[in-house]
Formats: structure tokens, C-alpha cells, sequence
């Protein structure tokens, strides 16, 4: 926030040119959602904290970070994905 950046706690993608957030408690599903979505050839943005900064015109702008979601089992199980393509945290 110092350094003129807003922050919340949420994943982030790409869709179809525009910047959608997902935001919601701790354990609401935002990464599965994004998750979902990037499946579909959706872009991640950024996955677990999500930093927006407002240019001078006031337009908001996501910042990209390192494209890695932390997904649960339960999630992977869910969207089934292939766990040797992945990396446990």
C-alpha cells in the first residue's frame, strides 16, 4: 500500500481481454475457480494475493505474478488433473 498498490486476498485471470478477481474467505474455492477457468485456456494472472495498481488516470491495472496455483487434493481430485504434473507445496 506504501508504494501505491492496492491488495487483496484472491486469484486472478484473464478472460477474453479482461481482468476478472476472485475474492472470498479462506477456503471459498477462488484458486479452484481460477483453476476451472485457466483449464479453458484462461490465463492466470496471480493466485493467493492479488496486487491492483491505479494509474493517474484512475484506471485499475492487475499486476502479474509467478503463474503457480495452490490447489488442495480434494480440488485436483475435483478438476482432475494429472498429479504428476505437479509439484507438492
Amino acid at each position: 500500500f506504501q508504494r501505491g498498490y492496492f491488495l487483496l486476498h484472491g486469484s486472478a485471470l484473464n478472460l477474453n481481454g479482461q481482468g476478472i478477481v476472485f475474492v472470498g474467505e479462506p477456503g471459498a474455492g477462488k484458486s479452484t475457480t481460477a483453476a476451472a477457468f485457466a483449464q479453458q485456456g484462461h490465463a492466470l494472472i496471480s493466485d493467493d494475493l492479488i496486487c491492483i495498481h491505479i494509474d493517474s488516470a484512475g484506471k485499475p491495472w492487475l499486476v502479474p505474478a509467478f503463474p503457480q496455483l495452490k490447489l488442495w487434493e480434494t480440488a485436483v481430485d475435483g478438476l482432475q488433473v494429472t498429479k504428476t504434473r505437479l509439484t507438492p507445496v
